[in-house]
């Protein structure tokens, strides 16, 4: 919350605040799922001797879905994760950085990693 009139100072401070804090819950560890190993720091995923870098929404995709696993989410609740703005985004933007995500893993030799529940939603078995 920022009152008017407000210090541009002021502003960027809250502003970079609330980006470390947004950041530092991907803190700098490693997490395995089926033999693939995510670098959440670093923003990239190592399978089967290959590597693959992740775009901003493919990493928040899924680390989102890694921290549920084995629960379906539903497109709305990515969708506001990845974009929690009153913005309008095109619901074809979140099946665009899903495609993109599982082709990349998939280039790496893993099979099926993220399973599409019509319907209900996405879900990482």
């Amino acid at each position: 919350f920022v009152t008017k009139p407000y210090n541009l100072q002021i502003l960027i401070a809250r502003i970079e605040k609330l980006l470390k804090r947004v950041y530092a819950n991907y803190g700098s560890n490693i997490l395995v799922y089926r033999g693939m190993k995510f670098d959440v720091a670093k923003g990239n995923i190592q399978y089967g001797g290959e590597e693959q870098v992740l775009t901003k929404n493919e990493l928040k995709i899924l680390h989102y879905l890694l921290q549920h696993q084995g629960t379906i989410i539903s497109r709305e609740k990515l969708m506001e994760y990845l974009w929690s703005s009153d913005l309008f985004v095109d619901d074809n933007a979140l099946s665009v950085n899903m495609t993109r995500l599982r082709k990349k893993i998939e280039q790496m030799g893993m099979e099926n990693p993220i399973e599409t529940r019509r319907g209900l939603g996405y879900l990482l078995p």
